[in-house]
């Protein structure tokens, strides 16, 4: 362990992803100690205050993203703290930007003096629609304590008027033309040696040989592992579990859209997850209830061998699942995948960690042993089939199934591809709706649960762009049409609620709204928005309507 160096890793809240991947390695790979430092959070301070920790031997790794340009929180404190000459000099010697692939793309791309006039233009558009809000508030059209938000308002404009005033000089052009900035993608390939020889190789261990550590060593670490793995065990909003990086409850906002026709419809967005999708959630549990009571176990009994995981996966749950495997040093995941998927795809599973194998899934429903043969990982486990995890279906969603009802929707529309998410949601609001006591994490239980639709989307065309809710074969559903109707007849929800098959027309619409309301989604997340629409006429139009957008798996932020 190098004790005189350490590394702080400086980013705003939606960039826990890059920054996971970055600590990984700089620890498993350099043996360098990385303290977290997420600028949009208070607990962690001042820019002022955390730099004075910084000393001289230590280095700031700042991830200089799209989602960093567009923080007030992040971008003000650093500009008016770099704005002091004296302040100055210890922040550029002291700091490696490094560039976010959004931040240097397209019309955002800081290294452009385009890029450079967009960001000033888009926090002077900022302050000017707030000013007009501020003009509004001031004539008495708003009914809020007056004080309060008057001097909220004014704080708001003078933050908005100095990123707009100071952006492109006194924090870009330093950003782009620092000596020690670097690519995120770059830099990942080449394994951060052009970063490490930057700061100094004297300080850096391990950085002129593979320092990965080997298989009886990473054995000999089980304990390590273990208690690295930090697991919420009882179900309490206040003490939520997710993202394990920083738990919120609820995790993903849920949002309002204006949708022609229709007065009251909200969007539970998943795409704020580390990568993108609603699959980060089942990546949890496989670690809090698979490997977790294993590592317990092998060290209570002296064994040194840890099983690979199996499973069928088109990308998004596969690639979700090996992002924590590799947080934690896991053995990494073989995946099961047909032979016409997406070749990007498999590509970014390959070099985030997965080793690939292909069948043709359309051929007959595989069983857990066909699928460790066809995976070559006999002694393993197939998690296709979610009962290792959880045999009752009620636990691998059951934070975002509360999220998500906690909502109080008359109509709720979720995707519908292996069937997990949609099993999850049905299977606990009919428990809660039958019984006396409930979980902590329902906040209304006053609420009648037993008249809400729940309306699942899938594809019966193998060839749709909805490519996730594809399947020819769903043989571990936790949910089957004969349960369905069992509990429409005893009354536990709404008579719409099923399992519908959507025209592959019909996604573009939704597709062009989401678009318009910057959701990130691709066909298949969205297909609930799309079905909302082809219901029209069948659906009342002042009745509250959650949709379920499952998200976008993040590649471009995982290029490696």
């Amino acid at each position: 362990m190098n004790k005189e160096l350490k590394i702080f890793l400086s980013y705003c809240q939606k960039n826990d992803h890059q920054a996971d991947t970055i600590e990984h390695d700089l620890k498993t790979k350099h043996n360098l100690t990385v303290i977290r430092d997420i600028r949009d959070v208070k607990a962690f301070g001042s820019v002022k205050k955390f730099m004075k920790s910084v000393r001289d031997s230590d280095f700031v790794i700042k991830l200089i993203s799209k989602e960093y340009l567009e923080s007030d929180s992040c971008m003000y404190e650093v500009i008016e703290f770099i704005k002091d000459n004296n302040q100055l000099l210890h922040y550029l010697e002291r700091t490696i930007p490094i560039i976010i692939p959004n931040a240097r793309q397209g019309k955002h791309n800081i290294f452009k003096p385009s890029g450079k006039l967009f960001w000033t233009k888009y926090w002077a558009n900022k302050h000017k629609e707030l000013f007009h809000e501020y003009q509004e508030f001031i004539k008495g059209n708003y009914s809020i304590d007056l004080d309060i938000a008057l001097k909220e308002l004014r704080n708001d404009l003078g933050v908005y008027k100095t990123i707009s005033e100071c952006i492109s000089n006194e924090f870009l052009t330093y950003i782009c033309n620092h000596k020690l900035c670097v690519n995120y993608n770059g830099l990942l390939k080449n394994d951060y040696r052009q970063i490490l020889f930057k700061i100094s190789p004297n300080q850096v261990p391990n950085l002129n040989r593979e320092s990965i550590p080997n298989k009886s060593q990473r054995i000999s670490n089980l304990d390590t592992r273990f208690k690295l793995i930090s697991i919420v065990e009882n179900a309490d909003p206040k003490h939520p579990e997710f993202p394990p990086e920083n738990p919120q409850f609820p995790a993903t906002p849920t949002i309002p859209i204006t949708i022609n026709g229709f007065d009251n419809v909200w969007l539970k967005d998943e795409s704020y997850n580390p990568t993108g999708t609603h699959k980060d959630r089942l990546a949890y549990e496989v670690i809090r209830k698979f490997y977790k009571p294993l590592l317990k176990s092998n060290i209570a009994n002296d064994k040194k061998s840890i099983p690979h995981l199996s499973m069928i996966s088109s990308g998004s749950a596969a690639f979700a699942i090996q992002r924590l495997l590799n947080n934690y040093n896991l053995p990494h995941l073989k995946v099961l995948t047909d032979e016409n998927t997406n070749k990007t795809i498999i590509n970014s599973l390959k070099n985030i960690g997965c080793e690939i194998f292909y069948a043709d899934l359309n051929e007959k429903a595989l069983t857990c042993s066909e699928i460790l043969d066809l995976t070559d990982n006999h002694g393993g486990v197939d998690i296709s089939s979610r009962d290792m995890l959880d045999p009752i279906n009620y636990v691998y969603y059951d934070w975002l199934s509360y999220e998500i009802l906690n909502n109080k929707g008359d109509y709720y529309f979720i995707p519908f591809g292996t069937g997990d998410l949609f099993s999850n949601i049905l299977n606990i609001s009919v428990k809660e709706a039958l019984s006396s006591t409930h979980d902590k994490r329902l906040i209304d239980t006053r609420y009648d649960y037993s008249k809400s639709n729940f309306i699942g989307v899938t594809t019966s065309d193998k060839k749709s762009i909805m490519d996730k809710l594809y399947s020819p074969f769903l043989p571990f559903s936790g949910i089957r049409l004969k349960e369905i109707e069992e509990y429409k007849e005893i009354g536990v929800c709404g008579e719409l609620t099923g399992i519908r098959y959507l025209e592959e027309n019909l996604i573009y619409p939704a597709l062009e709204i989401a678009e318009r309301n910057n959701i990130n989604c691709e066909p298949s997340g969205i297909a609930g928005l799309a079905m909302l629409l082809s219901m029209e006429s069948q659906i009342p139009k002042d009745k509250k309507i959650v949709v379920v957008n499952t998200g976008k798996l993040k590649l471009d932020l995982y290029e490696l």
